[in-house]
């Protein structure tokens, strides 16, 4: 059987076998020569290598021996191991290298003859016995090597893809994804070209769109950053604004803004002398610094901010201060409650405290919520809960939120009760059966708490001992019991009049406790000339919680317009009290005897103190005299 080998495949069939051979002897034979004429080691050595050489390409050589004598002829390299010369010198002296990659490259271009068949060494031997093959082996079929099939690209999904990187802002992927498709343009109809230039147009507007809407939101963040004091980080943005191509707009305002960042450092040197002056507890020296800030607000503003977590109360405590007189309550009111959130600085959450209450705008009242349900020690979260008693937007939910503290006994209880009667009052949530103004809906949990806590209420109040914070508990519990209709306020015994400012011989102000009030006598009343400002002084003999005034108005036969109208309520621990708790209108008598009970109950939001002081400020109508008849002080 002839075997075909991989080299026969691919030589030329025209050239006998003879000539193949020689022709593979001939090149052997010249790399050889080459090797010995460039060594040249030993010149009789060389000399006889070269005669053997020469000799044996010049004889005539038959298809059968030709091979063997290449073999044969192999000239052995061993006698040249000892030359003194290094290998590496040798092999860069001949170009063996060149010499070999050359004679490779002339063996493959000459190629070989025809098909080269095994054959024995002796051409006059016979030849072998052809292999039987086995019958039930088949001849191997010429296997068909079939090229690959091309795959179509799908325009469709490919934009697709694209298009998902481009709605995610991936601009560098879209556009991987584009140049990819664009590699294959050859492949695609004119709708395919159409629909991948109507992309590229889509990807240039949209990340173009893209850059300068990012240059918009840095310019915007650099202004805000340079209002509140943090100028090297609002220098940054700009920066990277003018290094990313803006628009002539954009490059104007980043330059305005680059400008306003240098005055701002200039105005920054002078008013840290101020800062330094409102640390003084000299007033004179605060009031000095407090006028050089007062001068430069807008850079003054984020130096107070920031000197707000300081560790010197007395610079604490001025810069809340000031910061309240420059209202700007969205960007004051957060930094006031974050000093209550920082416990280092305790030593001034009383001055915190009160500067949050005294901000009209409001916008503490969820802060101060959330930081009390989640303070790190009971001194914080009633420092919070405080703060949250007296602020003017306590959040509606601020009952329920405070359900599980009201329920825990703790130190924070008292101040807890507080907050929870303050927004209590604000929202109008005393009616707790109803749930009138609470929100809704409210949790299992919640309504469970909320049908207890009335009785929870009294358990406090009838607690023993009242003590220090438990005493506290006790007044706040009976107030937000008052407030929830589940304890009536009480008429105050043992009241004495302390003065009044006016009055007549025959209706003398004692003449208010008397209990008389359906008569139209004038000895039963109180009567004066009506005089604004008229007032009368009440002693309760210790301090007490007032929550109302009961009042019976001036009665006289015919003349109920004598009495009083708007009346200011004052509760103190002084006899002098300064500041109004309640105003109030009281309505006219109906002007004749055995009348039914006609007082009006003018309430009062829960004041302690001893002494009770009733400001008359005008009258229904001035016919020479003014009065009252009874009055009752409401609490307990």
């Amino acid at each position: 059987m002839r075997v075909i080998t991989p080299v026969a495949r691919r030589c030329r069939p025209e050239m006998p076998e003879d000539a193949r051979h020689e022709r593979v002897h001939q090149v052997l034979c010249r790399f050889r020569l080459a090797v010995i004429e460039s060594l040249a080691l030993e010149p009789s050595a060389a000399a006889d290598g070269l005669h053997a050489q020469r000799t044996l390409m010049n004889a005539p050589t038959s298809s059968a021996t030709a091979a063997a004598r290449c073999r044969r002829t192999s000239l052995s390299l061993a006698p040249y191991a000892d030359s003194p010369r290094p290998p590496g010198f040798l092999l860069l002296r001949c170009g063996l290298l060149r010499g070999l990659a050359g004679v490779l490259c002339l063996a493959l271009v000459a190629g070989c003859g025809g098909e080269s068949t095994t054959a024995s060494p002796n051409p006059e031997a016979a030849p072998a016995a052809p292999v039987e093959q086995a019958s039930d082996v088949k001849p191997a079929a010429a296997e068909k090597s079939e090229p690959a099939p091309e795959m179509k690209i799908d325009v469709a999904a490919s934009l697709a893809s694209a298009q998902e990187h481009l709605d995610g802002h991936e601009f560098d992927k879209a556009r991987d994804a584009l140049a990819e498709l664009q590699k294959h343009d050859a492949e695609f109809t004119d709708d395919d070209r159409m629909q991948i230039a109507k992309f590229e147009q889509q990807l240039n507007e949209a990340q173009a769109a893209y850059v300068s809407e990012q240059r918009a939101e840095r310019l915007a963040k650099a202004k805000q950053l340079l209002a509140d004091g943090d100028i090297e980080e609002s220098g940054r943005l700009l920066t990277a604004v003018l290094a990313n191509a803006p628009t002539p707009e954009q490059q104007q305002e980043a330059r305005e803004l680059q400008m306003k960042i240098e005055e701002h450092r200039q105005v920054r040197r002078k008013l840290r002398i101020g800062l330094e002056l409102m640390a003084s507890k000299e007033r004179g020296r605060v009031r000095e610094g407090q006028q050089m800030l007062w001068d430069e607000p807008e850079v003054a503003f984020p130096m107070l901010l920031e000197s707000l977590k300081s560790d010197n109360p007395v610079l604490v405590a001025n810069c809340l201060e000031m910061l309240r007189r420059l209202n700007q309550p969205e960007r004051t009111v957060p930094a006031m409650v974050a000093v209550l959130s920082r416990v280092e600085q305790s030593a001034s959450w009383p001055d915190t405290i009160r500067e949050l209450q005294k901000v009209p705008q409001g916008g503490a009242g969820k802060l101060l919520l959330e930081l009390a349900t989640s303070a790190e020690t009971p001194e914080q979260a009633i420092a919070a809960l405080n703060a949250l008693e007296g602020v003017v937007d306590p959040p509606q939910e601020t009952l329920i939120t405070l359900l599980p503290m009201l329920h825990r006994d703790g130190p924070e209880l008292a101040a807890a009760l507080g907050a929870a009667y303050h927004a209590i009052e604000v929202h109008r949530q005393q009616d707790l059966t109803t749930r009138r103004g609470l929100p809704m809906p409210l949790t299992p949990e919640q309504e469970q708490q909320l049908l207890e806590l009335p009785a929870r209420l009294l358990k406090i109040i009838d607690a023993a001992p009242v003590e220090g914070n438990a005493a506290e508990a006790v007044l706040a519990a009976r107030r937000l019991a008052v407030a929830t209709r589940q304890l009536e306020p009480i008429a105050l015994p043992g009241v004495k009049l302390v003065r009044v400012t006016h009055e007549l011989p025959e209706s003398p102000g004692g003449a208010v406790f008397d209990g008389v009030w359906d008569s139209t006598e004038v000895t039963t009343m109180w009567r004066h000339p009506p005089k604004p400002l008229t007032t009368i002084v009440l002693d309760l003999g210790e301090e007490r919680t007032i929550t109302g005034v009961r009042v019976w108005n001036g009665n006289e036969q015919g003349a109920p317009h004598r009495g009083w109208k708007e009346v200011e309520i004052y509760v103190s621990n002084s006899p002098s009290p300064t500041s109004p708790v309640a105003t109030a209108i009281i309505p006219m008598a109906p002007g004749a005897p055995g009348t039914p009970d006609y007082g009006t109950t003018l309430p009062v939001p829960f004041a302690r103190g001893r002494y009770v002081k009733l400001q008359m400020l005008s009258v229904w109508r001035d016919d020479g005299t003014a009065g009252l008849s009874e009055l009752q002080l409401l609490g307990y």
